[in-house]
């Protein structure tokens, strides 16, 4: 059965935390009135973003368009292996919105011979949908990032947390030779999202952090380490 992948909506605020460990950032997210708690297992997330040749989805996140799109394959674990049901996500944006189509790849294997058209074959094999495909077949591989990701969810579970930290970026023309850039420890990414029915109430959350709101991606970020040479 072809797989018509699943969409689903919600608001999120980014914040950059610096000059602080990420065993800090927690403790501040434990800490406040909503009395978030951990959820899940801390694990890592690898993803593969794609591009236009111009570089679309850079320049639309760096220029703040509102409306804008972000590719990428996602998967959890070992970031070199073979790689079991990874998911094509396409992530639409209109300023706090955003909307997340997701469909399930065929598994393949992330290793020393990956290279841009190994990963385009993936998707033009994969049972998705056809329009997905043709969606996105102006858009290619550009890079890879690596991060650990702790969840964290409010007693009345209407706002969830995650806390991104230690943040590698790889190359997709060199990934075979493992040319990386990391951002280090103290370059943490606290993410809150919430649907619209709390977002009236969102303040009683943010105004009891200490971090700095940011519109810059993690893609945005890479993209400078990567491919500016920042």
């Amino acid at each position: 059965m072809e797989d018509l992948g699943h969409k689903h909506c919600r608001y999120e605020k980014k914040f950059l935390v610096s000059g602080m460990t990420v065993h800090e950032a927690e403790m501040i997210v434990k800490l406040h009135p909503a009395f978030f708690s951990g959820v899940y297992n801390q694990r890592y997330i690898n993803n593969i973003y794609f591009d236009t040749h111009d570089h679309k989805s850079y320049h639309d996140s760096v220029d703040g368009v509102s409306e804008r799109v972000k590719v990428r394959i996602r998967w959890y674990g070992e970031l070199f292996n073979y790689i079991e049901k990874p998911v094509l996500e396409i992530k639409e944006k209109n300023g706090l919105l955003g909307y997340k189509r997701s469909f399930t790849l065929s598994s393949f294997s992330m290793d020393k011979d990956i290279n841009k058209q190994s990963i385009i074959n993936v998707i033009k094999e994969s049972n998705i949908p056809g329009n997905v495909k043709f969606e996105i077949s102006n858009m290619s591989p550009i890079l890879m990032n690596r991060y650990i990701r702790s969840y964290f969810l409010s007693s009345d579970g209407r706002y969830r947390i995650t806390i991104d930290s230690n943040m590698v970026f790889y190359d997709m023309l060199t990934v075979h030779r493992l040319a990386q850039r990391k951002t280090g420890e103290l370059n943490i990414i606290v993410e809150l999202k919430y649907n619209y029915v709390n977002s009236r109430f969102v303040d009683n959350i943010t105004n009891h952090f200490p971090f700095r709101v940011t519109k810059s991606s993690k893609y945005v970020t890479a993209f400078g380490y990567i491919v500016m040479g920042l």
